[in-house]
């Protein structure tokens, strides 16, 4: 079995260097077209049994043009895939997750966000994907 891991496209936070998160954002018209072309090229390995995306717009939208490109494909949606949560920076320029960063003196491994999702817990999480 293969497996092809593609990450979204370009949303408008991206463009605008904001923090996603658990935040739904919408694909730009660049992101759409990048979306149609990986999706050609994957279309040269052969076929897919399905794609598996997050719930979240940005991921849900990719999966769907990636489809159009791998007919027949089924898609499905996982809220387990989605990036980690970054709570109260969510929505906030991308600097501002910087300048926590620089203020206490921390790495991302160890930054505690307000209403964000613990590292070590997206960590566990994502160890428990792999096994499965």
């Amino acid at each position: 079995m293969q497996i092809a891991i593609v990450r979204h496209a370009e949303t408008e936070a991206n463009k605008a260097r904001i923090i996603q998160g658990h935040k739904s954002t919408p694909l730009t018209a660049r992101g759409r077209q990048q979306a149609a072309e990986i999706g050609g090229k994957l279309r040269n390995y052969g076929a897919f049994a399905r794609i598996v995306s997050s719930d979240l717009a940005r991921a849900k939208d990719t999966a769907a043009l990636l489809a159009q490109s791998l007919f027949p494909c089924p898609v499905s949606n996982d809220a387990r895939l989605r990036e980690r949560g970054y709570g109260a920076l969510e929505g906030q320029p991308v600097f501002s997750l910087k300048r926590m960063l620089v203020a206490g003196h921390t790495d991302m491994r160890s930054l505690q966000i307000p209403g964000g999702e613990d590292y070590a817990a997206f960590e566990k999480l994502v160890g428990t994907m792999r096994e499965k």
